[in-house]
């Protein structure tokens, strides 16, 4: 029998669209087998777009709050703080020029801390109904005014979808990829309601706090990668697997 290469091992992949199409892209790309099932779907709140009436800059901690950015009026005229990764990726598509930080939510703050100062105008901080960093309750302990928009909500999915149930049931999965804490949250609770069995299959998460959540779920390895972006995310793909 010849060595097993890249093509026989599926990969499972949890993140939100439209990322999980761009990441199966990737995995595809480097000969695996993606299938996708996203743990959450992203909505618009419809929450009315607020003013920018003497704000003096923009946050957002994730790639759907840049997004929404774009329906800001004269959001191109103000500095973008956000994080590296997927949400620096989705500004550049956007025409934005961010000013990025590696890191989590805590960094990033104290990178707007930083740079900017409380006397020249409020924050605006775009973000969804759940966040794992309360960014408005760190920035005002140091005198900035902040304003945040819930632009967007994230609904867990109650299912995993015949594909991606049936291929980790038979253990032909070698790997599930995670993108946010919550997502993992989400595929644990799932997973362990259909008693499915994960000791042969590994969990790799983009960052240390997405990997949180599944610690205990019974994978036979659970790692993240090195930084918080798909470059490094596909480093260990193809280190473990």
């Amino acid at each position: 029998m010849g060595e097993i290469g890249p093509r026989d091992l599926p990969v499972l992949i949890t993140r939100t669209a439209p990322g999980a199409a761009q990441t199966g892209a990737r995995l595809s790309a480097l000969g695996y087998v993606p299938i996708i099932a996203p743990m959450l779907v992203v909505t618009s709140t419809r929450q009315p777009v607020p003013a920018l009436d003497g704000v003096q800059a923009l946050i957002a901690t994730s790639a759907h709050g840049v997004r929404a950015m774009a329906t800001l009026p004269d959001a191109k005229n103000l500095p973008l703080f956000c994080l590296s990764g997927a949400s620096a990726n989705a500004a550049t598509e956007l025409g934005l020029a961010p000013r990025i930080c590696d890191g989590g939510g805590q960094q990033l703050a104290d990178f707007v801390i930083k740079a900017l100062s409380p006397k020249r105008g409020a924050i605006m901080w775009v973000r969804g109904a759940h966040f794992a960093f309360d960014m408005a309750a760190k920035l005002t302990t140091t005198g900035f005014e902040v304003h945040a928009w819930e632009a967007y909500t994230a609904n867990a999915q109650h299912m995993l979808g015949d594909m991606a149930e049936r291929a980790l049931r038979t253990a032909s999965i070698k790997a599930v990829l995670f993108h946010s804490a919550r997502g993992a949250a989400v595929f644990a609770d799932i997973t362990a309601g259909l008693g499915v069995e994960l000791r042969a299959i590994k969990a790799i998460a983009i960052s240390e706090q997405a990997a949180k959540p599944i610690a205990d779920a019974g994978f036979g390895l659970v790692c993240h990668a090195a930084q918080s972006t798909e470059e490094a995310l596909m480093r260990c793909v193809q280190q473990h697997i």
